[in-house]
């Protein structure tokens, strides 16, 4: 939860692993990507914690996460990546080509807004892979969250568009929106003083004796 004068909002924790590590990321030396046999991958730059948290409260937008990596020594923040709505998780944090258990990071300083680039790598291929399901379900949410909003709009946009028609006349051929005539009504009551002639035929039922 954060706190100072910032307003507050709160953190729910997705994933956490006390066994990775950060390292320095020299540049891609192709299109396709990083590669971590670019890295030497034996000597990190730092042991760290890694978690991923998501961030929720009116001072961010729903859908807000983050990236924290601490010191495992001293339990000091090393580096944060934000993940923000605006920009796709894979730009922020991008897989390696050639590993499944490394990743680049986007870090950046919240004071000065300065970014680097940090690479991250971990101890199993276990950890990695619930990583890479924990951010595929904040972007998962994401897209929910888009298209829900979508269609919320469509759906506005037809209502409106249909009580504008309404309000101009519609398609029943009145012009300036008059309300129709209302019909003449039939008086269907009976005349005072009639009769009604009812011709109801009868039945005639002959019963059978029978003598014992």
């Amino acid at each position: 939860m954060d706190g100072g004068g910032a307003e507050p909002y709160l953190e729910l924790r997705t994933f956490h692993s006390e066994e990775a590590f950060a390292y320095v990321v020299p540049s891609a030396r192709s299109a396709a990507g990083h590669r971590a046999a670019d890295w030497d991958v034996d000597k990190w730059l730092c042991k760290v914690h890694c978690s991923l948290c998501t961030l929720s409260g009116d001072a961010v937008p729903d859908g807000t996460a983050v990236v924290r990596l601490h010191d495992a020594n001293t339990g000091e923040l090393f580096a944060e990546s934000p993940l923000s709505v605006e920009v796709p998780i894979v730009a922020v944090v991008e897989p390696v080509v050639d590993s499944s258990r490394y990743f680049v990071l986007r870090v950046e300083d919240a004071t000065t807004q300065r970014h680097a680039f940090v690479g991250l790598g971990f101890a199993s291929r276990d950890q990695s892979t619930d990583f890479k399901m924990a951010l595929s379900e904040v972007q998962t949410s994401r897209d929910r969250d888009k298209e829900a909003q979508r269609r919320r709009a469509a759906h506005q946009a037809q209502q409106e568009q249909s009580g504008g028609e309404g309000a101009g006349g519609g398609t029943d051929g009145l012009s300036g929106g008059a309300s129709p005539q209302a019909a003449p009504r039939h008086d269907l009551s009976w005349p005072e003083g009639s009769k009604i002639v009812l011709n109801v035929p009868v039945r005639y039922e002959h019963t059978l004796g029978l003598c014992c």
